[in-house]
C-alpha cells in the first residue's frame, strides 16, 4: 500500500509540474480570462480522472485516491469557475468508470461539495497558507462524511479512516511545500526573463531584444503584408545634463522620457532603449505621413513636459527624431535602420528638436 501511495504522490506532482509549465508566463488567478480558467479547470478535471484510474486499494471495499487535491489546487489558484469545471469532469468520469451505484453517487455528492466549498474559500481575503489549510480541513471533513456513509456499520471503518486521514495529511503538507517551491521558481524565472529583455533603468525593451525583433523582421520580410516604420530618437544635449546635474539627474530624464514614449504609442508598438540616450520604436501598418505625424506629436510632448530633477531644478528637454518606413522611404528593409540613423543625424545637424524623414 505504501508503494501505491508513493506512486500516486509522484503522479500528482508530475501533473502539477506539467500544468505549471503549461501556464508559465500567464499565471492563473480568479480574475484571469474565462477561457484560461476553463482550460485550467479542464486540465484539473482530467487529472482527477487519472488519479481515479490509479486508485489505491486499501482493502476490498476501501479505496483511496487524491482527486480532491486536484480540486483544491485548481480552486486555490483559479477560484470557483475552474473548481466547478474540474468537479463536473470528475463526477462524469467517476459514474462512467465505476458505474452508477450507491458508492459512486455518494462520492459524486462529496465531489460537488468539495468543488463548491473550495471555490468559495478561494474568494476569502486571507493569506495563502490559511486558505490552503481551510480548503484542506474542509475536504477532509467531506471525505470523512463520504467515508462514513459508504462504510456505515463496518467495525473496522475507524481504523481505515484514520489511515486515510494520515496519508492525506502527509500528502497535503508535501504538496503545499512543493507548490510553494514551484511558485518561487516561477517568480525567479520570470524575473530573469524580464531582466534579459527589458532595460533595467527605463522599463522599456533593451538593445538585445531590439536587435532580435529587428532581425526577425528582416528574416520574414517576404511574409510582410504591412509597412514597417522605424523611429530613432536621441535626447538633445543629454551629456550636459549628466555633467551639470549628475548621473542621477540623467537617469531621471531617461525614465521620464520613457514614460512619455509609453503614453505616445500603442500597446503593441515596440519601444526600446538602444543606447545611452537613444531610443528606437518599431511600428507596423502606418504610412510615412502618419508615422511623421506621430513622431511630431511625440517631439512636442517631450518639449512641453516638465522635467523637475531630483535637485529641484526644472529643465527643458528636447529630442531629435529620424524616421524610415518600409516600403516608402526605402524598398530594402535591410537599410531601414541605416536610413533612420541618417535621418536622425540630419535632424541633429539641422539644429536639433526636429523630425526628419
Amino acid at each position: 500500500m505504501l508503494h501505491d501511495i508513493f506512486v500516486n504522490i509522484c503522479i500528482l506532482m508530475v501533473l502539477i509540474f506539467l500544468t505549471a509549465k503549461a501556464f508559465m508566463g500567464k499565471g492563473i488567478t480568479p480574475s484571469s480570462p474565462i477561457k484560461q480558467r476553463l482550460l485550467f479547470g479542464f486540465i484539473a478535471g482530467v487529472s482527477t480522472c487519472i488519479m481515479m484510474v490509479f486508485t489505491i486499494h486499501i482493502k476490498s471495499n476501501v479505496t483511496l485516491d487524491f482527486r480532491y487535491f486536484c480540486i483544491i489546487i485548481v480552486s486555490f489558484f483559479g477560484g470557483i469557475v475552474p473548481s466547478v469545471v474540474a468537479g463536473i469532469i470528475s463526477i462524469i468520469f467517476n459514474l462512467a468508470y465505476h458505474g452508477i451505484n450507491d458508492i459512486s453517487i455518494v462520492s459524486a455528492i462529496g465531489t460537488i461539495l468539495v468543488s463548491l466549498g473550495c471555490g468559495i474559500f478561494s474568494s476569502f481575503n486571507i493569506n495563502d497558507r490559511l486558505k490552503w489549510i481551510l480548503m484542506f480541513i474542509y475536504s477532509i471533513l467531506i471525505r470523512r462524511a463520504v467515508f462514513s456513509v459508504i462504510l456505515s456499520g463496518n467495525k473496522e471503518a475507524s481504523n481505515d479512516e484514520n489511515l486515510i486521514n494520515l496519508a492525506t495529511i502527509i500528502v497535503s503538507v508535501a504538496l503545499y511545500f512543493f507548490i510553494n517551491y514551484l511558485i518561487e521558481s516561477h517568480k525567479r524565472v520570470t524575473e530573469l526573463y524580464k531582466k534579459s529583455i527589458y532595460d533595467y533603468l527605463t522599463g522599456v525593451y533593451n538593445k538585445g531584444e531590439f536587435e532580435l525583433r529587428y532581425k526577425n523582421i528582416i528574416e520574414n520580410v517576404d511574409n510582410l503584408d504591412e509597412s514597417i516604420s522605424l523611429i530613432t530618437i536621441d535626447i538633445d544635449h543629454f551629456k550636459s545634463i549628466n555633467d551639470t546635474y549628475g548621473h542621477d539627474s540623467g537617469d531621471f530624464v531617461l525614465r521620464e522620457i520613457s514614460k512619455v514614449l509609453k503614453k505616445s504609442f500603442r500597446e503593441d508598438d515596440f519601444i526600446a532603449r538602444v543606447g545611452g540616450e537613444e531610443f528606437s520604436i518599431i511600428l507596423r501598418g502606418l504610412s510615412a505621413e502618419k508615422t511623421k505625424e506621430i513622431a511630431e506629436r511625440l517631439r512636442i510632448a517631450v518639449e512641453n513636459h516638465w522635467f523637475i530633477l531630483p535637485c529641484g531644478k526644472n529643465v527643458s528637454i528636447t529630442i531629435s527624431i529620424g524616421i524610415a518606413v518600409y516600403a516608402e522611404t526605402t524598398n530594402d528593409i535591410n537599410y531601414l535602420k541605416e536610413i533612420s540613423d541618417q535621418k536622425l543625424y540630419i535632424a541633429k545637424q539641422s539644429g536639433r528638436n526636429m523630425v526628419c524623414s
